[in-house]
């Protein structure tokens, strides 16, 4: 189980809640500089906690295997994208709030280690559109893999395998056809580099279609990655 409780400390942290408040990741309110998350949310916030029985090949309670196809060998994630998950995911990709992205960094490694699953080369973020990561200052699949690469040290991040086009229309405002044609025209591995034999986790905030995480999955097995593992803070239903 996460603990919310008394999780950070030290000068650095209360010095910096007198300028930016700390604030709970699923609601918002303004909490304790010591806590991740309000009283209220860390007793009834629901994510796969290990007492939840995942399918590793979809990452979901409830197989859909038979339905989909899925290009990784493995997903990962931190629950449904719903109610307080959802609301953590849209704090942590357009507020930056870390209380968010430790949290789910945390819920997934938990995941890997019980599955004897850390083994990784390389941990790879799905990369955004230039100018919306200019606009933004970040984006919030590298800051998860940054979190995630503290559980993982020996693991390299690497922000230089994928490419990403630049497209006025976002993969939400598009239908399940119209996300894998725009994955397949937008993403692209980067040239010249081989990854034989390497074992890569791939971090996206969000796995919905599933589009982008497999079209990504591709591009580094064509690169000869042996492996490519999923990491999602959310998954839809």
């Amino acid at each position: 189980m996460y603990s919310f409780k008394h999780r950070y400390s030290g000068m650095k942290y209360m010095l910096a809640d007198i300028f930016f408040p700390n604030r709970c990741p699923f609601c918002d309110d303004v909490i304790p500089w010591t806590d991740a998350a309000c009283d209220e949310c860390a007793d009834s916030v629901e994510y796969f906690d290990g007492t939840v029985s995942v399918c590793r090949k979809c990452g979901r309670s409830m197989c859909v295997c038979s339905e989909e196809s899925f290009v990784t060998d493995r997903i990962y994630s931190g629950g449904y994208y719903a109610n307080e998950l959802r609301r953590a995911v849209l704090s942590m990709k357009y507020h930056k709030n870390e209380n968010a992205a430790e949290f789910f960094a945390e819920v997934l490694f938990s995941q890997m280690k019980h599955d004897n699953f850390t083994d990784f080369d390389y941990i790879v973020p799905v990369p955004m559109n230039i100018k919306k990561e200019r606009r933004r200052g970040y984006n919030q699949a590298e800051y998860l893999a940054e979190c995630i690469g503290k559980y993982i040290p020996d693991a390299q991040i690497r922000n230089d395998l994928l490419v990403r086009k630049y497209s006025r229309r976002q993969q939400h405002d598009r239908n399940a056809e119209e996300r894998h044609e725009a994955a397949l025209a937008e993403y692209s591995a980067a040239e010249g580099v081989r990854l034989d034999g390497d074992k890569i986790l791939l971090c996206d905030d969000i796995f919905t279609t599933g589009a982008t995480v497999n079209r990504c999955a591709d591009l580094l097995k064509i690169m000869g990655a042996d492996s490519v593992t999923a990491a999602v803070c959310c998954i839809s239903g």
